[in-house]
């Protein structure tokens, strides 16, 4: 059987963390060593190889190795992700979950989040295009779609996974073909 690999792919700001906390509690789903590898989006990391990558989960880990990289939907600033990705699935089946929020609070969000860390300041306008690039939702999931098809992409939003986490969570596992019995501890 295909080594099954579960990437959250988008968005920055839209509850990635508290995503990838979950389903990491899930007996059947095995975190990577670091969330976000940056592998597929990464020159230097790619140029590391497949057995760097999977390196990153311990030798018995599985069925479903998860990761979470946000730079894998940052087209065209890094264009070169889904490709990556698609260059090495034939022995590999990838699912990916890509969770959404409003463009405007996300947006708001990512600027107070880096102007905390000194990126940028707080009334610096929103015209960067990178900001609203990774907010063009239906264009970075294209890359995907085309490349993989609309059944291996699981879609939900930051509002129903806080509305419904239990809910959300159980069809993500369905979505990654385990089961979903699992109590999840989202801390409501």
């Amino acid at each position: 059987m295909a080594e099954r690999y579960a990437l959250i792919i988008g968005c920055f700001k839209s509850g990635t963390t508290s995503l990838y906390k979950y389903l990491t509690q899930h007996p059947q789903i095995s975190a990577c060593t670091e969330k976000e590898p940056n592998f597929f989006a990464s020159d230097e990391h790619w140029e590391r190889g497949l057995d760097w990558y999977r390196g990153l989960w311990s030798p018995d880990a599985g069925p479903v190795l998860m990761e979470g990289t946000m730079l894998y939907t940052w087209v065209p600033m890094l264009p070169n992700a889904a490709e990556r990705i698609q260059s090495v699935a034939d022995d590999r089946d990838f699912r990916f979950i890509y969770i959404m929020r409003d463009p405007i609070e996300r947006a708001e969000s990512h600027i107070m989040y880096s102007a905390t860390r000194g990126y940028v300041y707080p009334d610096d306008p929103v015209g960067d295009e990178w900001l609203m690039e990774v907010s063009r939702y239906a264009k970075q999931l294209d890359e995907y779609r085309k490349r993989f098809g609309r059944d291996r992409l699981h879609l939900l939003t930051l509002e129903a996974l806080k509305e419904h986490p239990q809910r959300e969570l159980e069809r993500i596992c369905e979505f990654l073909e385990v089961p979903g019995d699992v109590s999840f501890d989202t801390g409501t």
